[in-house]
């Protein structure tokens, strides 16, 4: 370890970065999410899935960053942030992925977090990302379903826990714990 670096202490940490805290981060793809891969353009953003969207984010706190191919371009994004919007201000993306070209989705989240370190984050996408990302931190909806009330308890469920907390700690009884 060099001179003069400090480590910061394991466990549920909440990092400050560019004036933002990351708690925890819900990375959103849209279409086969927030509306079937088959949606005609009248039918983006259905009411059920922003609804169970909300759901997640107000139970598990959770901030938005888009992961989906909308975010390359600024018509969509536009779009995107304001259909979000408009059902909550919870629901305002707070950031979006890096492109990183071909490396694909999973690639573009793992960089995210390498700038953004967040031990409770979930991954939506109608996508199998949990052949490259931790299944604990996937979520994977139906794309011609796309977010059901199902797949958002999954999500709030993997919100709801840290996947690194010490064993001691569920383990050993504290000073105040019942025995």
């Amino acid at each position: 370890m060099s001179v003069g670096r400090v480590l910061a202490p394991r466990g549920n940490r909440v990092r400050k970065v560019e004036g933002q805290l990351f708690a925890a981060v819900l990375f959103l793809d849209i279409d086969g999410v927030l509306h079937p891969v088959n949606a005609e353009e009248d039918e983006f953003f259905g009411g059920s899935q922003m609804e169970q969207l909300r759901r997640i984010v107000e139970a598990s706190g959770a901030q938005v960053v888009l992961s989906s191919t909308w975010r390359l371009s600024p018509v969509h994004m536009r779009q995107a942030t304001e259909r979000l919007e408009a059902v909550s201000m919870l629901l305002k993306p707070q950031g979006e992925t890096p492109n990183l070209q071909r490396q694909g989705r999973a690639a573009e989240i793992r960089a995210w977090l390498d700038d953004h370190p967040c031990e409770r984050w979930v991954a939506i996408d109608d996508l199998p990302l949990d052949e490259e990302l931790p299944a604990e931190h996937v979520v994977c909806t139906e794309p011609f379903r796309g977010l059901t009330a199902e797949a958002a308890c999954e999500a709030i469920g993997k919100l709801g826990r840290s996947s690194k907390l010490p064993q001691t700690l569920s383990t050993r009884p504290g000073p105040y714990s019942r025995r």
